[in-house]
């Protein structure tokens, strides 16, 4: 059976679940926690936490939005549960998010990853993430520009 993706906002009924999904023990380096993404997001209006659900069985979790800093978009969280890498789900939920994106009018969307995320690296670069070199903050950064 076909996986059936979708993206819901994280609110009041779903964020405990999506603060409890899992990253592999070698992962969790790689990003902030999803609780902290959340509360984060309470404090800026302009992030927006999502739930990747298949059905209705939460699978991973992103959050994309404005960063007042340097009014760029950014996804600055992109994960998938430990039982539930490998499935594809990370790769169709990324598709859906750039469409949902480029359909709020992005012209271009930046994403930051640990230098060591080859899994990370791989999945923006076939989404068609273009490089962009290493930011000061440590992190490889890329960017997909959408085209009008």
């Amino acid at each position: 059976m076909a996986p059936r993706i979708t993206l819901r906002p994280i609110n009041e009924s779903n964020w405990e679940e999506a603060a409890k999904l899992e990253l592999r023990p070698e992962q969790e380096e790689f990003i902030f926690s999803n609780l902290w993404s959340i509360a984060e997001s309470r404090f800026h209006a302009e992030l927006h936490p999502m739930a990747i659900m298949n059905g209705q069985t939460m699978v991973g979790f992103l959050m994309w939005g404005k960063l007042p800093k340097d009014g760029k978009m950014w996804l600055l969280r992109f994960m998938i549960d430990r039982r539930w890498q490998g499935s594809g789900f990370g790769t169709i939920a990324l598709e859906q998010l750039l469409e949902e994106v480029r359909d709020a009018g992005v012209a271009e969307l930046e994403v930051g990853f640990h230098p060591d995320n080859e899994t990370a690296k791989r999945l923006y670069v076939r989404a068609g993430f273009e490089l962009t070199g290493i930011a000061h903050w440590g992190e490889l950064t890329a960017r997909k520009t959408f085209q009008g």
